[in-house]
């Protein structure tokens, strides 16, 4: 079962998978018309997350952008409730 284990900033999301142990981060992307995207996190940058160095802010930049870093492991958004 995924769950949000933390909201470190706006928009913002850390969702874990029970099941699988996956780590992925969704965020809200746009600018008029704003969306969610959300991105499978690496077991380095986990481990990043957990050691509370993790980069949020180039994590966005990237995921919103769809750069090359992250197109690969882009999955589908969880609806925000």
């Amino acid at each position: 079962m995924k769950k949000v284990t933390a909201t470190p900033s706006w928009g913002v999301t850390i969702i874990e998978d029970d099941a699988t142990g996956e780590v992925s981060l969704q965020c809200v992307c746009g600018g008029i018309g704003m969306y969610y995207r959300r991105v499978i996190l690496t077991p380095e940058e986990a481990e990043e997350l957990r050691a509370g160095s993790f980069d949020f802010d180039r994590m966005v930049r990237e995921v919103c952008r769809e750069t090359e870093l992250v197109r690969e492991r882009l999955v589908p958004s969880i609806p925000e409730e």
